[in-house]
């Protein structure tokens, strides 16, 4: 194993953290490796690592969303390494693009608590919406960096989300399939890429391909099911035939 990839699974194992933020830190230590640096130690990490990263994802056009994502990830880990410094203090810092804007009017949005999108829900005042007022558009926030959790939603869109999310979730919690298999399916059937196959990063026609497509797996498997189901019934069936006429 790769020093630097040694080094940051000994670090996790210190520092816990949800799953997609630690695909995001191998990735970007792996896309170092990748680049012929030598870096033995995450402790290692310098300011023009993170900034020939950034060059990368551009250049291979990387959805923004995601590269924001990363840059999170890594800011999360530099200042856990107490390497803050390396990494911009807003992604901004990195060029325009980064601003979180509303992709209906092209304004940016603000920043605002949780009572201010649900003002009845006590329970989400301490979270964190990106908001456009003037579009009713807005996105929830990751808990520990306030990034958002993708491009900001009207009415409509946010509706279609949740279906999406619904539908996956039946998918992946009836053991069909797992979680990362559904992302995978959705992937390759839509022809995207798996690190930007997120929910918070479909419009409404992207909904509607995904709602067709778990349907349609759904039935598929249910049809196997199926089958299945009858050609067990049948060869009990036929054992029980067999025992009749040997007792007789």
């Amino acid at each position: 194993m790769n020093n630097l990839i040694f080094s940051l699974r000994a670090f996790f194992k210190k520092n816990n953290t949800y799953s997609n933020r630690r695909e995001n830190l191998y990735l970007s230590m792996e896309c170092l490796i990748d680049l012929g640096y030598k870096i033995q130690d995450i402790k290692n990490l310098k300011k023009k690592h993170i900034d020939i990263l950034v060059q990368l994802w551009k250049k291979q056009q990387t959805h923004i969303y995601v590269i924001g994502e990363r840059i999170e990830d890594l800011r999360w880990l530099t200042n856990k390494i107490g390497k803050a410094r390396i990494v911009e203090r807003d992604n901004i810092g990195y060029g325009k693009e980064f601003d979180i804007t509303c992709p209906y009017c092209n304004t940016k949005a603000e920043l605002v608590s949780g009572n201010v999108i649900y003002p009845y829900r006590i329970d989400l005042e301490n979270s964190f919406y990106y908001l456009c007022s003037h579009c009713n558009a807005y996105v929830g926030t990751h808990k520990e960096s306030k990034y958002p959790l993708g491009m900001l939603a009207n009415e409509n869109l946010r509706k279609m989300r949740l279906l999406v999310h619904r539908s996956m979730d039946q998918l992946w919690k009836s053991k069909m399939m797992t979680r990362n298999e559904v992302y995978s399916l959705l992937a390759y059937e839509m022809n995207i890429k798996k690190e930007e196959t997120h929910i918070g990063l479909f419009d409404l026609e992207k909904c509607s391909m995904a709602l067709d497509i778990i349907s349609a797996y759904k039935e598929y498997i249910s049809y196997v099911q199926d089958q299945i189901r009858d050609a067990y019934t049948y060869q009990q069936e036929i054992k029980i035939s067999m025992a009749l006429k040997n007792k007789n």
